[in-house]
């Protein structure tokens, strides 16, 4: 199952212990202020070269692609995640709201819109 989850900086610890030999990521909210910031270091994790402008829309359809999203187990820590977009509550939304229909996508969507589509383990952890 898949996972869009507040935690603590305790359960963070154990989940990175359990799942240490999967593709995990954190990412600082204090760091990801813009849409560009947002956009630029999912693109950067991910290696998707083709974004540009912080593009809300390409990076959703870019997070649903198999051909960009490889490793089978993700799981995405932010930590300090109150403190993401401190001045732009629009942003924060739309960014969340990405990661969050992210998961959705990859907890069984995949396998209903993508021919041969299979599911992944795409994890995002708000972390403070």
């Amino acid at each position: 199952m898949n996972i869009f989850s507040p935690i603590s900086k305790f359960k963070k610890i154990i989940l990175k212990m359990k799942y240490r030999n999967y593709f995990i990521v954190n990412l600082d909210g204090k760091k990801i202020q813009t849409k560009e910031n947002a956009v630029s270091a999912l693109a950067n994790i991910f290696n998707i070269n083709d974004l540009v402008d912080g593009n809300w829309d390409a990076l959703q359809d870019r997070l649903e692609r198999p051909s960009y999203i490889i490793p089978e187990n993700i799981h995405i820590f932010i930590d300090n995640s109150k403190c993401l977009f401190t001045n732009d509550e629009l942003s924060k939304r739309i960014f969340l709201s990405i990661l969050q229909d992210t998961v959705e996508w990859w907890d069984g969507d995949v396998e209903k819109y993508v021919v041969e589509g299979k599911k992944k383990s795409f994890n995002v952890y708000l972390v403070d």
